[in-house]
């Protein structure tokens, strides 16, 4: 028996020791793989709501600068300054406004900022960066003279009948691009998805947020950052994802570049090699036992589960014609959004006007054309963050807003809207009289989400009894 079990024992322990040898270095293998797919996936969610927040500021700003375009008389500088100034203090991104200049030295400015006596128009970096663009450009950054604050002048040239130049700018500030990149970095050594830093690089390899310090608006090659040459050449040769490079002192470092593309700008995260292994070595102290290998194939199976399973919510929760939230999903989202923001917010229902009658006229798919259409432009205004948009059903939509506003921005907001709908599907069925009624209520502490679809119904029905094509707030 002794025998017996030596020769078991010969056979079953080389068995084991392979098994353990192969199961360590798959394990090491997931790992690696699963802390590159965080940091890849980290990267790519903060570079895209860095690209939604730029491209959000530059459709709002498409909507002053088509104003004065067509609006006002090129010499009526008075009225064109009235208008800017309404842009003052709204916005989170850029705080003191609007200003125009043009190269017969005429500035106006929304924030009644006065320039000093040698201030040349022409000569600044917005108007320079701006002039030969009719769409927004994000320029470099520099310090405000008004705040004192590392802002980017984002300007674009004004279309205009006469043959002056005049270049429409304003002042983004970089608050919501610092905690985004400030998000990605953690001080917890149990955070497996975290960088170590991040940045964010302009065209001209100026490192304008850094995470890492303090020091902004440095050029890349002068900086003190280890893998500065390694990043230079990553964007030079537009090798944009995730890389394995070397620092000054030759360690390894994963670095990820991502571009965004509105302003031109690279996201650059970075995390050192040796912080990917150290959580595997860990994970190998406990893989020796046989039941770590149950571990990893769970951790497997439910890791490809967990997607499958997240990615049949998204479709449960979207409705299939205008890829928004369909009725379930959209009141799950508000139900979610009233517990974290305590009653604060406005509840809107749309309804498009005359809508059977491109049925009854143009056919079913050319409605259906118009439903996608509708949702596109109800979510690409609605864009913020906090805003929930949702196809309820049939031609009915509905908008939650979950942030303070006053009324008169609430009402000025719709209403802008409603011009976005008129001069763009409007327009495209003028005949057919289609249009849009908009009911809408405010938000209180004590609603739910029947209270308030039941109110804004209510305000959508009155808009519907006097004349359509129109909003109402029911206070």
């Amino acid at each position: 028996m002794k025998k017996i079990n030596i020769r078991l024992i010969a056979v079953v322990l080389p068995i084991v020791i392979v098994l353990i040898i192969v199961c360590l270095g798959t394990s090491a293998n997931i790992v690696v793989n699963l802390y590159e797919d965080n940091i890849v996936s980290d990267s790519e969610l903060c570079a895209l709501k860095m690209e939604s927040w730029a491209s959000g500021i530059i459709k709002e700003l498409e909507v002053y600068k088509r104003s004065v375009e067509e609006t006002f008389d090129d010499n009526d500088n008075e009225a064109i300054e009235k208008y800017i100034k309404t842009a003052y203090g709204i916005h989170d991104a850029y705080p003191v406004g609007l200003y125009i200049g043009d190269d017969s030295g005429v500035y106006i400015d929304g924030s009644n900022w006065v320039p000093p006596d040698d201030y040349v128009i022409t000569d600044r970096p917005w108007y320079v960066e701006g002039k030969n663009s009719a769409q927004f450009v994000f320029g470099e950054p520099y310090t405000d003279a008004m705040l004192n604050e590392t802002c980017v002048s984002v300007s674009a040239r004004l279309e205009r009948d006469d043959n002056i130049t005049r270049v429409m700018a304003a002042d983004v500030y970089l608050d919501y691009a610092e905690s985004l990149v400030d998000g990605l970095k953690s001080d917890d050594q149990n955070s497996d998805s975290k960088m170590e830093f991040a940045m964010l690089i302009t065209g001209d390899n100026l490192v304008i947020v850094n995470s890492g310090n303090d020091n902004e608006c440095v050029d890349l090659s002068q900086s003190d950052i280890a893998i500065a040459d390694s990043v230079e050449k990553i964007i030079k040769n537009k090798k944009f994802g995730l890389s394995e490079v070397k620092d000054k002192d030759g360690n390894s470092q994963y670095v990820c570049v991502n571009k965004i593309d509105s302003t031109g700008w690279f996201l650059v995260t970075s995390v050192s090699k040796m912080t990917v292994i150290m959580p595997m070595i860990k994970v190998f102290g406990i893989m020796v036992a046989f039941s770590a290998l149950c571990v990893i194939l769970l951790t497997n199976i439910l890791r490809r589960f967990s997607r499958d399973i997240v990615k049949l919510d998204e479709k449960a929760s979207t409705d299939k014609l205008t890829h928004i939230l369909n009725r379930s999903g959209f009141e799950k989202a508000v139900l979610e959004n009233l517990k974290e923001n305590d009653g604060v917010g406005l509840f809107v229902l749309t309804d498009l006007d005359n809508f059977k009658s491109i049925n009854d006229n143009l056919g079913h798919p050319e409605g259906d054309k118009v439903l996608e259409d509708f949702g596109k432009l109800v979510d690409d205004y609605f864009n913020r963050k906090n805003d929930i948009v949702g196809r309820l059903g049939g031609d009915e939509f509905a908008v939650y807003i979950g942030r303070d506003m006053s009324k008169e921005d609430e009402q000025n907001m719709l209403d802008t809207f409603l011009e976005h709908f008129n001069d763009s599907i409007g327009k495209r069925y003028k005949e057919y009289k289609l249009s849009v009624s908009m009911g809408a209520v405010d938000i209180t502490g004590e609603d739910n989400f029947d209270a308030l679809y039941e109110k804004a119904d209510k305000a959508l029905y009155f808009v519907k009894q006097n004349g359509k094509n129109g909003v109402h707030i029911n206070i």
